[in-house]
């Protein structure tokens, strides 16, 4: 008797589907060749069967559960000011205000636009401090 498991669809073939290849229109390829191997790997699990609500849905389904965004604002009641597990510190509004200036368009990261204009800069000159 034949094993159920190997009538699964490869990723392939569910990424070259309709449904399938309409979520790779909003989301990145490789979310989706992710969500498409997790419903694969549980129908895998589950011997072999299939998805009830279809290939399609199935890929969608996790899709949007792998899609969601693991970082959420917490309250730090550990007692532990720079706690390593919770993003350290928060930055000061000073700083936010600086990273989303620049962070808005492109920075000179490595250019140095000083009046020599004679060399390329570094990383490690570029501060967010001066205006």
């Amino acid at each position: 008797m034949s094993d159920p498991r190997r009538q699964l669809p490869s990723i392939d073939a569910l990424l070259a589907g309709p449904g399938v290849a309409a979520l790779l229109v909003h989301h990145p390829r490789t979310l989706v060749v992710k969500a498409a191997r997790a419903a694969v790997d549980a129908a895998r699990d589950n011997g072999g069967t299939p998805p009830a609500e279809g290939w399609d849905a199935a890929v969608g389904a996790a899709v949007r559960r792998l899609a969601v965004s693991s970082l959420t604002p917490v309250i730090n009641a550990t007692g532990v000011v720079l706690h390593t597990n919770l993003g350290r510190a928060p930055l000061a509004q000073a700083a936010i205000a600086a990273l989303t200036r620049v962070a808005a368009g492109y920075a000179a990261l490595e250019y140095d636009l000083g009046p020599a204009r004679a060399a390329r800069g570094t990383r490690i000159a570029a501060t967010c401090w001066s205006s």
